[in-house]
């Protein structure tokens, strides 16, 4: 499970997406990959489902920024 500090009430390390990340090209399909490895069997409740994708376009998108 994996939970992201503004969105679960717990920040953890994403080793998984990290491990994707180390010694790759940057690039969307990284990017991506990292993103669904970030984000394993989320825990939602309720009306939270919609943060799962909003969270993912987040690591998205900061890589994307990141990476110029």
């Amino acid at each position: 499970m994996s939970r992201f500090g503004g969105v679960g009430t717990i920040p953890w390390r994403a080793a998984a997406a990290e491990e994707v990340l180390i010694g790759a090209a940057p690039g969307t399909a990284l990017f991506r990959e990292a993103a669904e490895a970030a984000i394993v069997d989320p825990f939602i409740v309720p009306g939270t489902a919609f943060k799962v994708e909003l969270a993912k376009r987040t690591i998205m998108r900061t890589l994307e920024t990141v990476a110029g």
